[in-house]
């Protein structure tokens, strides 16, 4: 005869009997640090699979698999060139203070960060370097407290985070003040999202707007952007420059406009495309800007007029600041390093074609 067994509890037994979804018995019972619930909920949840006789799924303990001279770095994607520059230079200048480094990306995706971040936590990294500004910024300074965090991003960020900042907000005004004193009085500008999440592009944009208002307040400025979600940039390699071939070939159906500024020079070589394509020249027609001075920005046959953001000195400097924090221990002050932006005029930029033309 064969003897009967009794049936494991599972957590689904244990969240029935407390009245709780199986998700918030997991997180109760798992002691996740980084939820919280009401002191009733989590009685109820232990009490229950005590009396259940739960025992769960024996789950190693996290160990700190990494060293603790490894710095993290978290990064939206290593497309743009402009951050696989960054990564590069922060690896650089981490290979001469003897640091390993790993690279995470995000694809500007909240929950992929927070999950990141709490892993880091207990991994043993001697520090982390975002690359822009965190997504979870409570979570990074909770972080920071033990694990030393360096933001790499814009100067108008509030954060109690050491931070290498670039102000994008003048960046925006050196194009649209260069523009003008080319006779540009009608600009569209086009972009990848403009959100909360993205606040380097929406300074950017403040600039740019901020000063054609005050120097063409009867001009025309326009925006043009697009949503992108992190599937869809995680998914497609190319979805910066398809985004700005897209939304140039909008901009074009509207007559009075003589400049286009791109938000990053990925969109740019995309909005540069769109223009030829449709007969017109660069910069007889239409003059284009972008921001970053990326490699393509610099190749002859593309020539575009953008702003130096000194990609490689941001991430030098970010390094540098871990490195003294990991070397020297948990200080009281907040170092802000500041990084001046710079237009860089090539032939892309010339003066506006004259009307009706």
């Amino acid at each position: 005869m064969t003897p009967k067994t009794s049936r494991r509890v599972t957590l689904a037994d244990v969240a029935a009997r407390s009245g709780v979804s199986a998700a918030t018995a997991s997180m109760i019972l798992a002691e996740r640090p980084d939820v919280s619930f009401a002191p009733e909920t989590v009685r109820k949840v232990r009490e229950a699979a005590e009396a259940l006789g739960y025992r769960g799924v024996r789950r190693r303990r996290p160990t700190r698999i990494l060293a603790e001279q490894t710095v993290a770095v978290i990064c939206p994607n290593v497309v743009n060139q402009y951050y696989s520059t960054l990564v590069q230079s922060i690896q650089d200048a981490a290979a001469r203070h003897d640091h390993d480094t790993v690279v995470f990306t995000t694809y500007r995706d909240a929950a992929r960060e927070a999950r990141l971040l709490h892993t880091l936590a207990s991994a043993g990294v001697g520090g982390v370097i975002f690359c822009t500004l965190p997504l979870c910024p409570a979570q990074a300074e909770r972080i920071n407290r033990d694990t030393p965090v360096v933001v790499i991003g814009d100067r108008d960020a509030n954060l109690n985070l050491d931070t290498v900042e670039l102000n994008n907000y003048n960046a925006g005004m050196l194009v649209a003040r260069y523009l003008i004193s080319l006779g540009h009085r009608s600009v569209a500008c086009v972009s990848t999202p403009l959100n909360k999440d993205n606040s380097a592009r929406l300074r950017r944009l403040d600039g740019l707007r901020d000063a054609f208002r005050e120097a063409c307040p009867d001009g025309r400025f326009l925006v043009r952007t697009c949503a992108i979600t992190p599937a869809q940039e995680r998914g497609d390699p190319n979805i910066e420059y398809a985004a700005g071939h897209n939304l140039a070939r909008k901009c074009l159906a509207e007559k009075d406009i003589t400049a286009l500024v791109a938000v990053n020079d990925m969109v740019a070589c995309g909005v540069l495309d769109a223009v030829l394509e449709s007969g017109a020249r660069v910069p007889e027609d239409y003059s284009l800007c972008g921001f970053d001075n990326i490699l393509p920005a610099r190749l002859a046959r593309v020539g575009l007029t953008t702003v130096e953001h000194h990609i490689a000195e941001k991430g030098r400097n970010a390094l540098e600041i871990l490195h003294n924090r990991i070397s020297n221990g948990p200080g009281c002050s907040i170092t802000r390093v500041e990084i001046m932006p710079e237009l860089i005029v090539r032939t892309s930029t010339g003066p506006a074609r004259k009307p009706g033309v």
